[in-house]
């Protein structure tokens, strides 16, 4: 699994490091993730982002909170000032980058994620695991969409539309659904749903059908499902989303591939050069084995 070995590369980097550095890489990583495809971004701009969320992290441990309330004010805080001092250091630098509460949210929750993948903090982790958020981002805010949305709606109908969502890199504009909405969606669903679910609906192209045949036939829809339980000891965001975020890499994997198996053989299939010499019915019968198989 991708955590396990998140799990195992990152406990293996940080052996012997003091707690004081196992923190420090910590948050470098997780600022790695928030910055790797933002535009103006700076090194500069790290330094400090780091620099300040350590000092804040030991001033304010947010490690011996005992309610849901007490670590969601926290967070929200900590989000408000992080941008807060940030966008003053950038503004004061003249760097064109804006540290947005989406960003914020990303650098602050994967900092819990990668300190939970080491021996210092990991059980200080567990210890706040179940007020802990699910870290927003492209996957996560998928499943949100596809899932979460029609589950609050079946409650609350029309209560949230997919274009209420922002990207979460623009989290908390204005007329959008908010981080903390959001968070509060999140724990709703997972107190009535015991899986993570998705389905993938692809074309199998199968050899066997008669070319007389119509097109609709040759061409069959069919589903993958996947269904991977929640831990119902654990069912809280942070810990579903070591099952949601690895999912949704997978699923979109799968996604590529079978788009890309398909187009492949659509434009091979129009080829007349192609068929006049066999080779469309040749990958029509061999990429039909291979989808079956998967």
């Amino acid at each position: 699994m991708l955590l396990d070995d998140l799990i195992k590369r990152f406990s293996e980097n940080t052996k012997g490091f003091t707690p004081r550095n196992v923190l420090e890489k910590s948050i470098k990583k997780a600022h790695a993730d928030m910055a790797r495809r933002a535009n103006g971004h700076r090194d500069e701009i790290r330094k400090k982002s780091v620099e300040w969320l350590w000092e804040h992290f030991s001033a304010v441990p947010p490690f011996s909170f005992t309610s849901q309330s007490d670590f969601d004010t926290w967070h929200d805080n900590t989000c408000k000032e992080y941008c807060n001092h940030m966008n003053s250091f950038i503004k004061s630098e003249g760097f064109s980058f804006d540290m947005t509460y989406g960003r914020a949210q990303k650098v602050l929750n994967m900092t819990f994620k990668y300190l939970y993948c080491t021996t210092a903090y990991k059980a200080k982790v567990e210890s706040i695991a179940p007020f802990l958020h699910m870290t927003l981002d492209g996957y996560t805010l998928r499943w949100y969409s596809e899932n979460v949305i029609d589950f609050i709606n079946k409650f609350s109908p029309n209560k949230i539309k997919k274009g209420d969502i922002s990207n979460w890199s623009k989290m908390n504009e204005p007329s959008k659904r908010e981080y903390v909405e959001i968070q509060n969606d999140i724990r709703e669903y997972l107190k009535g749903v015991s899986n993570y679910n998705y389905s993938i609906n692809t074309e199998i192209i199968d050899d066997e059908t008669s070319e007389q045949q119509a097109d609709d036939v040759k061409n069959k829809k069919v589903s993958i499902s996947v269904s991977i339980p929640f831990d119902p000891t654990r069912k809280s965001p942070f810990y579903a989303e070591l099952i949601v975020w690895e999912g949704e890499i997978v699923r979109a994997k799968m996604e590529n591939l079978f788009k890309g198996l398909n187009g492949i053989y659509k434009s091979i299939a129009e080829d007349k050069w192609a068929i006049n010499i066999g080779i469309e019915t040749e990958l029509k019968s061999k990429m039909s084995a291979i989808l079956k198989v998967i």
